[in-house]
């Protein structure tokens, strides 16, 4: 009885002191920028304090990530991407953020932020 007794008091002193799980990292989410010069997903869905990563997949053409519309940047966010670059913003308050390339102003997408 005392070795059963022993036995159930280590294993709670064990569980309890063992450490709380870290908190899981937010999330990237990634776009990619086409040769059909089209931003892959056009729009995209993350949690708040993930962040999105855009890379540049077209061979030869820069490309820009700019928050806002062509007629309205916000200006939250600006970076050229020359082919094969890559660009990170991370995304802490929630609302919709519509993004354009500067450069060839067709090109339109969002991201959600939840």
């Amino acid at each position: 009885m005392h070795r059963l007794a022993t036995a159930v008091l280590a294993s709670l002193l064990v569980a309890c002191s063992a450490s709380p799980a870290a908190p899981a990292s937010p999330s990237v989410s990634a776009v990619s920028i086409t040769s059909a010069f089209a931003f892959e997903p056009a729009q995209i869905t993350i949690s708040r304090g993930a962040s999105v990563t855009w890379t540049n997949t077209t061979p030869s053409t820069t490309h820009t990530v700019t928050s806002g519309a062509p007629d309205k940047p916000s200006n939250k966010f600006n970076r050229a991407l020359e082919a094969g670059k890559t660009f990170t913003v991370k995304f802490d308050e929630a609302g919709t953020f519509d993004y354009f390339c500067s450069i060839h102003t067709s090109m339109r997408a969002t991201v959600l932020v939840k």
